[in-house]
């Protein structure tokens, strides 16, 4: 293809999106994540699909680990009961996240929550949606149309907000929030991203048979993001595992036509992505490692957190994917068969 695709040019918009955010978003879920961690709340349910789904793991793994909430993946295939006992629902809070807030079982699952005494906050990047009309605070992302069905720059802001809920968590936690700082840099950090060459990545997705994608923890999510895109992009099968799973069965089906591209942003885990990434190689597979401390293949940005830096991956990863869609014929901005609103039911 000879044009700019919308899934590279909406990349490329990353910067301006963090810019956005920091004046529009980010006082919002700063106040939301405050409400969050003062004390109202037993439960966190987090509730996405496809790329909102992987924006959202950032937020269960950081509040698991740094806050006292119980904290899950809301489950919005089960609408056909009450979702929540209205004794549980009045101290649970659900964070939605969509780009369209259109999808018809996130909205409805909201409702149903909502009606049985739930708080719901809801991270949308199309204004107006059904999903923030049924929000007790709707929050724009504020990325712009994303025209692409490819969601790049949409899913980049759903982590920002994310982040920002952390913040909030953090200080409602703390007394204080150490958290500016980061946040205030990823505009340039985000710059910094795309001008990262991660080309070793779509070359190798061009002859494979599969790919696998390992992360961990504030990664999880990214390897996710991305085996989805690598699937509906290119066509090439793609999966993704946590470094604790992968070698309990996945590695049986590795050999030297399906990559393994390994994303650790937290160095107490450089032991598990070591053996994840040998082993692969000791099966002829070629293999390759992003991580933001210690030996590397891929190149990172580091701002000292590891959900940013995790966070911060999705954008070298994103043009390497889309250049080797478009090196295979394919069009990644309007992949056969899919549409930008799911519809699952």
């Amino acid at each position: 293809m000879n044009f700019m695709t919308r899934m590279r040019l909406e990349t490329l918009e990353c910067p301006q999106v963090a810019e956005r955010f920091l004046t529009q978003v980010y006082p919002q879920v700063l106040a939301e994540g405050l409400l969050m961690g003062s004390g109202a709340f037993d439960h966190l349910q987090v509730l996405g699909r496809g790329s909102s789904s992987h924006a959202g793991t950032t937020l269960r793994y950081g509040a698991s680990g740094g806050t006292s909430l119980l904290v899950s993946a809301a489950m919005p295939s089960i609408t056909a009961r009450p979702v929540l006992k209205p004794s549980a629902a009045e101290r649970t809070v659900v964070v939605a996240i969509s780009q369209s807030g259109k999808s018809p079982d996130l909205v409805n699952y909201v409702r149903q929550a909502r009606m049985h005494g739930a708080r719901v906050c809801s991270l949308v990047n199309a204004p107006g949606s059904a999903l923030s009309r049924e929000s007790h605070r709707a929050i724009e992302l504020q990325a712009g149309p994303e025209l692409a069905v490819a969601a790049t720059k949409s899913t980049f802001a759903a982590g920002l907000a994310c982040l920002g809920l952390l913040a909030g968590l953090q200080q409602a936690r703390l007394g204080i929030n150490t958290q500016d700082a980061l946040l205030e840099s990823m505009p340039e950090k985000a710059r910094q991203s795309l001008a990262l060459d991660w080309s070793q990545l779509g070359h190798l997705l061009v002859n494979a048979r599969a790919v696998f994608f390992v992360g961990r923890g504030a990664t999880l999510g990214i390897a996710k993001e991305l085996a989805l895109k690598v699937s509906e992009t290119t066509g090439v099968p793609a999966m993704a595992y946590s470094s604790a799973e992968f070698l309990h069965g996945p590695i049986g089906a590795v050999d030297s036509r399906t990559p393994v591209i390994a994303l650790n942003s937290d160095p107490e885990q450089h032991a598990s992505f070591a053996t994840c990434v040998q082993q692969a190689r000791d099966r002829q597979a070629p293999s390759l490692l992003a991580q933001t401390s210690g030996s590397s293949d891929l190149p990172s940005v580091q701002c000292g957190d590891r959900f940013a830096d995790g966070l911060l991956m999705l954008m070298p990863a994103y043009l390497a994917i889309e250049a080797a869609a478009t090196g295979m014929g394919r069009n990644p901005d309007a992949p056969a068969g899919l549409n930008k609103v799911t519809e699952t039911v």
